[in-house]
């Protein structure tokens, strides 16, 4: 067999695709997933129940065992989604407008504890969408393509690989940033998609241009079940704390601004003595039982 080992010639060209995603990440994803305008409420979260408390220092949980615990994490998730808004909610808190991402993230801002979620639930996203990718042989056969027009020169099958798998890292993430922003409309993702709910091409994910023609999906999950989805996976002492932030923020600004949460928990420990007369002791059959 004859074999030429001959180095290609060629120029170097830049993964347009790769440098998009990682000026994404560097700029901040809110301008790109969040329709209007984002609230501007901050908050002095200094001197808070979650802050002031010893939450790390051995709080004492009493554990129930995996079935009730389970139980009690999704009936404190329905209480605080009974209770408190979300940005989906669109509503004017007293302090904050996206209480819950508060709850889940206890930055001073809306704006803070709003990107943090967005970013937990773009990693989820992106997971998924990789998951779906590494399975679809013709977006891959594409990522490859273009590997080949990048890096080919090098005459490397390594570094092609390589640069293809960073291909499909960015188009699933820059799929993700359109999930997100769906998300955050009050539509709904599904976990692992299909073909039809694939939005992104991969010309198309250096403009974040996604198909006209999807159609609407009705099975998916909401922004609000991903909320819930963090909720449940959040250290179960630091959210009731958070809980407790809200609440005293609120009352103290709608009733009392001298309202703390610490002012309302005694603790009271009782030692009783006490003595109580025989009536019927005296008894002879009773005597002996006592």
């Amino acid at each position: 067999i004859d074999i030429k080992y001959e180095k290609k010639s060629g120029k170097e060209q830049k993964n347009e695709i790769v440098e998009f995603v990682e000026k994404i990440k560097k700029e901040g994803v809110l301008s790109y997933v969040v329709k209007g305008d984002i609230s501007k409420k901050e908050i002095n979260i200094k001197d808070l129940p979650s802050n002031i408390s010893k939450i790390n220092n051995g709080i004492k949980w009493k554990n129930y065992g995996v079935a009730e615990e389970n139980i009690r994490k999704a009936m404190v998730g329905q209480y605080i989604f009974d209770n408190f808004d979300c940005y989906t909610d669109g509503s004017e808190g007293e302090c904050l407008n996206y209480e819950i991402e508060y709850i889940l993230k206890g930055k001073s801002s809306d704006k803070e504890n709003l990107n943090e979620v967005i970013d937990e639930i773009i990693v989820i996203r992106e997971g998924f969408n990789l998951i779906y990718l590494l399975g679809d042989s013709e977006k891959r056969g594409q990522a490859y393509t273009m590997a080949t027009t990048i890096t080919g020169f090098t005459g490397m099958p390594v570094v092609i690989r390589l640069t293809q798998m960073l291909i499909m890292v960015a188009w699933a993430y820059a799929e993700s940033l359109i999930d997100v922003k769906e998300l955050l409309d009050g539509k709904r993702v599904s976990i692992v998609k299909t073909s039809d709910e694939w939005n992104l091409s991969l010309m198309g994910v250096k403009n974040l241009e996604s198909k006209k023609d999807k159609k609407q999906n009705s099975r998916g999950m909401s922004y609000e079940d991903y909320i819930r989805v963090l909720l449940f996976s959040q250290n179960k002492a630091l959210q009731i704390y958070r809980i407790l932030d809200v609440i005293e923020l609120n009352i103290s600004k709608k009733y009392n601004n001298k309202f703390k949460v610490q002012d309302c928990i005694v603790n009271v420990n009782i030692k009783t003595e006490y003595k109580i007369d025989r009536l019927f002791t005296e008894i002879a059959f009773v005597k002996d039982i006592v």
